[in-house]
Parts: C-alpha cells; structure tokens; sequence
C-alpha cells in the first residue's frame, strides 16, 4: 500500500524540529507549495482533529508498527529503514513514491544488533497508518473516487501507548466494522505538576466510543469486497516476510549496487518523529502520578463502600452525638467494630479521634 502522505505536528525552525499547535498534512515529496497536488490545502486548514480510518483490517496492530528504527540512506540515494529483527540489524527498502520497492530492491542483512544500533542511531519509534476521510472541511475537498494513506511517525511515549491502547481495542471487531469505521486523530495536551507545572503535547486516537461502532455497522460491506482487501493485506505481508528471508548479506549488496556501500544515517527523515518533548524522567514521573491516582480513587471506593455497607453504625455514633465527619472516619477505620470501640470510649470526640 503506497504512502502519499505525512501527518505532523511539528516543523523545522533554523534546523531544528519543533512542534505547533495544530495537525497538518503534507505529500511525500517536496515542491515549491509542498502541498497534495490533488487536494486543496492551506496554512489556514491547520487543525487541532483530523478524520481517519485504518488502512489495515485484516491485521489492525500493523496499523501502528513500533520497534527500535532508524532511517538511512544507501549511497546517497537509496533510502532504507533499519530494524532490528531477532539480534541483527536489516535494511527494508522505504521509497514512499516507488510502487514494488521490494521487488526492485534487496533487503540486507546488515549486521549485528551490538554492532550497528549505536552508529546508526536506532531508538524506539512509531510509525501509524491512516486513510484520510476528511472532506469540505478543515482540510481537503476530497474525491470520492479517492482515498490516500498517510504516515504518522513519532518518539513520543503518550503518542505510542494511547495509540497502541486504541488499536489493540479493536481486534475482535469484525472486518466489516473495521472497514467502515471512522476515527479521530486529535492534539492532545496533558497539564500535570510535579516540582513545577509540565505540559506534554502530542497526537492520539480520540476515545472509540460506542456510537461510532454502531454508526460503522450500518454501511453494509460485501463479504466479497472485505475477501478481497485482506488478500491484498496477506500478500504484502507474506511479500515482507519473504523479503526478510531472503536477505542478502552486506558483501552481497556490495556487489549488487556495483561498489561498497556508503550508510548514512537520514537525518531529515529522523526529524519526520519530531522533537521529544518528555524525557524519561518526565514519563516516569508521569507514570506515578497516573498510579497515584489510581491508588487514590480507588481507596475513596474502598471508603465509599464501607460507608454504605455500615451506615447504620454511622446513624447510632450521630444519635449519641458524634460528629458525622468524626463518625464517618471512626466506621472507615474500624468497621463493624466501629461502634462497640465507641461505647468503650464513652462516645468522647478526643478519645475517638485519637484513636484514628
């Protein structure tokens, strides 16, 4: 399936990549307008929400492959993704506008992974798939007769968890939904505090809700024409694989490109996943914020339920006086001995609320 397309949310500034506020889409290679030659689009389309749906169904995880990558190029012209595959480093031909780019090239075996990740710079990215739907709006008057697969690359932590989370909720979907189903990509921002306030900015699939399943279920797709797209899917798939079992080793690409390769690391390509906004740290203090929460909501559940189960011993500590803050604290802390402990204690607030 041929990518004509980039989703992002960033840009070059005196050479460095740095993210804006809104979503923009922009055609695989560059001209004076860098624009869809197809399709109408503006600096003023920019917008914070983009409608999508998921080019792959047969196997909705390849819609977002994540894995520790990099992008080269091969002698000046050729450009290659490497990955990592078992404990070796491969170069998978990635020609966005060449239609049977693994036919027309080979994939290399380069080396081990110890050898070449350092040097070529290989760290976990993401890479989603999407087929533009939006039209008559906020970017594109779009054909109908057309539909256009774009990339989304990414380093972003919150981008490749949220993502992933989405994607994975749809595996049980039948294909037929799947196909008909439309999705938001929209611009998150998430505020938080740790020593000082943060915010993290960054793409994401909108929460999939019910309505927009049942919406899908209502356009009918043949069994036929459903047969026929993941057949499409298997033979890329199976034309992968085969690439990668078939790999030539770096001698042998010497001799296929007539010379000894020169590799160079793409860095142009590798400014497409945007500047990291988190490091580590941030995430991991994000993460224990998220789990702090967690524990907090979940101890205010734990409270509300052993208020509810014994809200008569509530009522009784009330009739003889005690506060009902004081009450409710004195039942969650003790339970169904909440009150026999009260009595001993002769109901006296000090003596109860010492004993918390």
């Amino acid at each position: 399936m041929e990518v004509l397309g980039h989703i992002k949310i960033g840009e070059l500034r005196n050479g460095l990549p740095t993210q804006v506020n809104k979503i923009k889409v922009v055609q695989t290679y560059k001209n004076e307008n860098n624009l869809f030659p197809e399709y109408k689009f503006s600096e003023e389309d920019l917008s914070d929400n983009l409608e999508v749906r998921l080019p792959f169904i047969d196997n909705v995880e390849d819609n977002l492959k994540i894995a520790e990558i990099s992008f080269v190029t091969v002698n000046d012209i050729y450009k290659y993704r490497a990955e990592i595959i078992g404990n070796h480093v491969y170069l998978i031909p990635y020609q966005p506008n060449f239609e049977k780019v693994l036919e027309d090239l080979p994939v290399i075996k380069l080396g081990t992974v110890k050898k070449w990740k350092e040097s070529l710079q290989m760290e976990l990215r993401a890479i989603g798939y999407f087929i533009v739907t939006q039209k008559n709006n906020s970017f594109f008057y779009f054909s109908e007769k057309h539909s256009f697969v774009v990339d989304f690359k990414t380093m972003s932590a919150f981008s490749i968890i949220e993502m992933k989370k989405r994607i994975d909720s749809l595996k049980e979907l039948p294909k037929d939904i799947l196909a008909n189903l439309n999705l938001k990509l929209v611009y998150k921002r998430k505020l938080f505090k740790t020593n000082k306030f943060s915010e993290v900015k960054y793409l994401t699939i909108a929460d999939i809700l019910p309505e927009d399943i049942i919406y899908a279920s209502k356009n009918e797709v043949s069994k036929k024409a459903i047969d026929s797209i993941c057949k499409v899917e298997q033979f890329s798939k199976k034309l992968y694989k085969d690439s990668i079992k078939n790999a030539i080793s770096l001698e042998e690409a010497n001799e296929f490109f007539g010379k000894q390769l020169m590799i160079k690391v793409d860095n142009e390509a590798l400014n497409e996943f945007g500047s990291v906004t988190t490091s580590e740290n941030l995430i991991e203090r994000v993460e224990k914020i998220n789990e702090k929460k967690e524990e907090v909501e979940a101890k205010q559940e734990e409270i509300k339920s052993s208020l509810e189960e014994n809200e008569d011993i509530v009522l009784k500590l009330i009739e003889n006086n005690v506060p009902e803050k004081v009450a409710k604290a004195f039942v969650v802390k003790h339970g169904k001995l909440a009150f026999k402990m009260a009595q001993d204690l002769e109901f006296d607030i000090q003596g109860l609320i010492k004993s918390l």
